[in-house]
């Protein structure tokens, strides 16, 4: 449930000879610093829920304002009170999972290939005190239709740069 949705990416080369990449919900993309925002070289579109418990939105609203300084096209946007799976109805009511673990509170970065636990300065691993549980998901019709708009705004404007 909620996880992060890649249509297209400069891995796989997108659809039809395009590349680009867009996140829904995207937890490992933002939340950790890895040594590859030089790397990012195709538009990208981040939609995320703000209040979004699994994946928080505000690590990914840093990661796009990190890579828009670097001159990267990319776009976050975040639906109020739009929870994680948002755009999932069976998710109506909402659902909680006590059981499901969340790396919000954990400072990972890279160093030489590893993730790192950058409080304790050991490879992290999901056995970490930062390592919580108990997340919510639900359905929100709202922002599913307004993330349906952004999505079809976010390919015309890259199929019109080729």
């Amino acid at each position: 449930m909620g996880p992060t949705l890649s249509i297209g990416s400069s891995e796989n080369g997108g659809l039809d000879g395009h590349s680009w990449a867009l996140k829904k919900s995207p937890s490992l993309a933002c939340g950790w610093s890895l040594n590859d925002d030089d790397r990012v070289m195709k538009p990208m579109l981040f939609l995320h829920g703000s209040a979004d418990d699994w994946a928080l939105p505000t690590s990914c609203r840093e990661y796009a304002a990190r890579l828009s300084k670097l001159g990267k096209n990319v776009r976050h946007v975040e639906y109020p009170n739009a929870q994680h799976a948002y755009d999932a109805p069976a998710l109506k009511p909402q659902l909680k999972i006590p059981a499901a673990q969340k790396w919000n509170d954990c400072k990972v970065g890279e160093e030489n290939g590893v993730l790192t636990n950058k409080d304790t300065g050991k490879p992290f691993t999901f056995g970490d005190a930062c390592v919580q549980k108990g997340v919510t998901v639900a359905y929100d019709e709202d922002a599913t239709r307004k993330s349906f708009e952004e999505v079809k705004n976010f390919l015309k404007e890259v199929y019109a740069q080729k």
